[in-house]
């Protein structure tokens, strides 16, 4: 019986104007190469995104046969095609080499499952992984010497420009200009909110509304908000200066911000649209509006993050009207000017809200053994989660064995030889083994690492318990802290309905059938100790 064989191809769209590797022309080269082997081609999956991570639809699909069991068989056009990161190349094959998965490649045949193919394997996976490096270097380093080689008032054209501005010429050639119409509006824009001409100061949401009152359009929504002009007040651009090498690879091939310190200026005079001055002020109102917002909270808003509607999908959020008023959680889609939610009432009492769902959450904690069963079954089920990360870190464990029992029978075959020719050749091996090694260890750490992160430990089991004995002991939780870590770690999570009866908040954490109903009626009173529902359901 012919083996089962899964095509797959993958293709960036960089890499399809530079090379040509488009995946027609590699699906083609991978039929011929199933035809030629005589392998039954099950299915054909590809994908049109960059090889740096495995986290791509087709691969998840691929994935997902080999544990369903339907294929023995994967073929590819190269081994880059599934993965140009060294860190996810190498585990990845030992895993399916460890299912009795084939790999076969169109430009080198079957990947083998021995010393001499782990070796050819590691070569490739480092020489694919040092040339996704050199694309994202050879990009960067273009751009700083386009930029040295033109006209220091003419920026590197890369991303989105900026409002205000456009785009002329192609490639090499682009250059960043004003756009008269909209620069006219930044310029009001920067007006508005550090002046009181016209009608100013404004706020950042005053100046959203009146922009979208004017019937003016920002690019890349159906109205302005609030972030939107924050990110052009904030913007030195509009001052007369830009920024290069905003951005570093790492080691692993991901691209992460440098320290602003570290960015290189590049003045353009030429793209000012206000001054030093007016820029200098808009951002220190953004920043002190920013600090005074944090000095200003009156109120703990304990379901923050953790508090949504069950209408719109939209976060509930902490806000006081008056000063002396009574604080309140509010739907998003009060000030949101697209998603329209369908509660009539779109609010409830902070202390209302917090003093139910703490009180439901206490009673969950109120009985020692089954929290202690709850928190353990919560921690196996995130333990299954981890099924996948747990298996590669198993098998960089293995690699890493296997690999300091081969350099040490290498060590001992050296010793064994005369000949320097037959010695060179030895030591190149040990050296490659060594390198291996090497990449195995920070793999292992890099795991570690994220396997720390998404595990209940003991000790987070042990501040449940810990604040769980306090609430039995019907003794105060010491902060506010405590009891917002413990929403955390049981990731709690609460959604607002409105209804005929009242206002119903259905409850839940990671803790098996904790789901639950609480009803809330404009008579429930809400004492400490006491419950806060006038009924509760099981769902």
């Amino acid at each position: 019986m012919n083996k089962r064989a899964v095509i797959y191809t993958r293709v960036s769209t960089d890499e399809q104007a530079e090379k040509g590797h488009s995946l027609p022309f590699q699906l083609e080269e991978c039929r011929r190469y199933a035809d030629r082997m005589g392998f039954q081609v099950v299915k054909e999956i590809t994908d049109n995104v960059s090889g740096a991570s495995l986290n791509r639809p087709g691969f998840a699909a691929l994935e997902m046969m080999i544990t369903n069991h339907e294929a023995e068989v994967v073929i590819a056009y190269t081994s880059d095609r599934l993965s140009r990161n060294y860190y996810d190349y190498v585990p990845l094959i030992g895993k399916w080499q460890d299912k009795n998965i084939e790999l076969h490649f169109v430009d080198r045949g079957q990947s083998q499952n021995d010393l001499q193919g782990m070796i050819s394997d590691g070569i490739f996976a480092r020489l694919a992984h040092t040339e996704r490096l050199r694309i994202l270097d050879r990009t960067k380093n273009g751009r700083i010497k386009n930029k040295k080689a033109k006209d220091d008032k003419k920026p590197v054209m890369s991303g989105v420009v900026p409002y205000g501005y456009g785009r002329v010429g192609k490639a090499r050639d682009a250059e960043m200009v004003i756009d008269p119409i909209e620069a006219e509006v930044v310029k009001m824009i920067f007006r508005w909110y550090t002046t009181n001409k016209d009608g100013g100061p404004l706020s950042l949401r005053g100046i959203a509304n009146r922009l979208d009152e004017m019937g003016i359009k920002p690019r890349s929504a159906g109205f302005w908000g609030p972030s939107s002009v924050r990110l052009i007040v904030t913007n030195e651009i509009y001052a007369g200066r830009t920024y290069y090498s905003k951005t570093e690879i790492l080691k692993d091939g991901r691209q992460v911000f440098r320290p602003k310190a570290e960015w290189i200026p590049i003045d353009v005079p030429h793209l000012a649209l206000v001054n030093r001055k007016t820029y200098e002020i808009a951002l220190a109102k953004t920043k002190r509006n920013k600090e005074r917002a944090k000095r200003n909270r009156k109120h703990e808003y304990l379901l923050v993050g953790h508090f949504f509607c069950g209408s719109c999908n939209l976060a509930m959020y902490g806000f006081q009207k008056k000063k002396r008023s009574k604080p309140y959680y509010r739907c998003a889609s009060y000030y949101h000017k697209v998603v329209k939610c369908g509660h009539t009432v779109r609010a409830i009492q902070i202390e209302k809200a917090d003093q139910a769902v703490w009180n439901w959450l206490s009673s969950l904690l109120a009985d020692k053994a089954v929290l202690i069963e709850g928190v353990r079954s919560m921690a196996q089920r995130r333990e299954e989660e981890l099924g996948p990360k747990r298996e590669q870190y198993a098998y960089v464990l293995k690699m890493l064995d296997t690999n300091a029992e081969k350099i040490r029978r290498l060590i001992d075959e050296l010793v064994d030889f005369s000949g320097n020719t037959v010695k060179a050749v030895i030591k190149e091996k040990i050296n490659q083994m060594e390198s291996e090694q090497n990449f195995l260890l920070e793999e292992k750490t890099r795991l570690e690492k994220e396997l720390t992160e998404l595990e209940i430990s003991p000790e987070a089991e042990s501040r449940i318990t810990e604040i769980a004995a306090l609430v039995r002991e019907r003794l105060p939780v010491a902060t506010f802290q405590g009891m917002r870590d413990l929403l955390e770690l049981l990731n709690v999570n609460v959604i607002y309905y409105h209804t005929d009866q009242g206002v119903k908040l259905r409850v839940s954490c990671e803790i098996p059938g904790s789901e639950d109903d609480i009803v809330l009626t404009s008579s429930s009173r809400y004492l400490p100790g006491e419950s806060c529902s006038s009924r509760s359901k099981k769902s």
